[in-house]
Order: structure tokens, then sequence, then C-alpha cells
């Protein structure tokens, strides 16, 4: 078993200092990976990687190295997706839209609700407009009345 698993009895410094000693020696670094394969603590987890990395040719010890508590990893935010699905306030259907980082007006086909969207921040925004439906059912109910006879009856005598 010892042959198989050389460092077997080495503790994670010890492992640490034979890595940095021999960062150019391909069989050990080999034999140094097969032993932490086995080890799930974070030293080793670090070393791992570092010994891939040295394994894989790219030997930078600074990639690797763990960041400070409070330094946050800038990650740049993912690209906003082509076109997306939302569902329309007024008449529930399921409308696909493109997905733009400047404002664009959209108008639902079937109630013809209308509204605008933007993507800000990883985030789709979508704006209704105020539906002007009161305004509309009251232009049809005294669309038979004469607009000069509404006036007058709406005025004392």
């Amino acid at each position: 078993m010892t042959q198989s698993r050389p460092y077997l009895s080495k503790t994670g410094t010890q492992l640490n200092e034979l890595f940095e000693a021999s960062k150019q020696n391909s069989n050990v670094l080999h034999d140094l990976l097969k032993e932490l394969n086995h080890r799930k603590t974070r030293s080793a987890l670090a070393l791992h990687k570092k010994v891939e990395m040295a394994l894989n040719g790219c030997g930078s010890d600074h990639s690797s190295e763990r960041k400070p508590r409070g330094e946050a990893e800038v990650h740049a935010p993912p690209p906003p997706p082509a076109q997306q699905t939302i569902q329309c306030r007024g008449c529930q259907q399921g409308l696909r839209i493109l997905v733009r980082s400047q404002k664009a007006a959209y108008t639902c086909p079937e109630c013809r609700a209308e509204f605008e969207t933007i993507f800000r921040d990883g985030v789709l925004q979508v704006i209704w407009a105020e539906t002007t439906q009161q305004a509309t059912e009251t232009m049809t109910l005294n669309s038979s009345v004469n607009p000069r006879q509404v006036r007058d009856l709406g005025e004392p005598q």
C-alpha cells in the first residue's frame, strides 16, 4: 500500500514543502496528485490545484493563491439572453420579446396592452403602460350622443 501512496504519512505542510522543492519533477508531482485525490481539506484542495497547474505547464503560483477575506472576486455579468417570454398582464398571452439594453416599446397583439422593457443589471424590467380602458368605454357609451348636448346637459339652465 505504501508503494501506491508513498506520501500517505506526510502532513499537509510536508506535502506543500515537497511540492515547492520538486515543481519541475513530473514523477513526484503525479505521485503527489494521487495522494491529494484522497484528501478533502481546504489546504489539500488548494495544493491539488497548484499541482495540476504545474503539471499543465501553467506553473503560476499567484493564480491559485487565496484572496484575503473581504476581497470579493469581480465577475463580469452574464450576457443577456437574445429573447425572453413574458406573460401579458391584460390577456395572460405568452409574449416573446427581444432582450435589449436600451428601452424598447411593445404592444400585445391580442389585447393591445402597451409596455416597455429594458435589460439592466442582469434583470429584464417590464413597465406596463396605464390602460385607457375606462376612457374607451366612456367614449363608446357617449358616442351616440352629440358632444354638444352632453356639455349642455351638464350646465344649469
